[in-house]
């Protein structure tokens, strides 16, 4: 589900699902970090 949006969309899905803000941050973090 990240692979499309990656790293650099990652700010654009946490707006659209705030409530999964941090865990959309994380799994960024974590594609970024590998």
């Amino acid at each position: 589900m990240d692979a499309p949006a990656h790293p650099r969309a990652g700010g654009a899905p946490a707006r659209r699902r705030p409530a999964a803000s941090p865990s959309a941050r994380a799994v960024t973090y974590a594609v970024v970090a590998a």
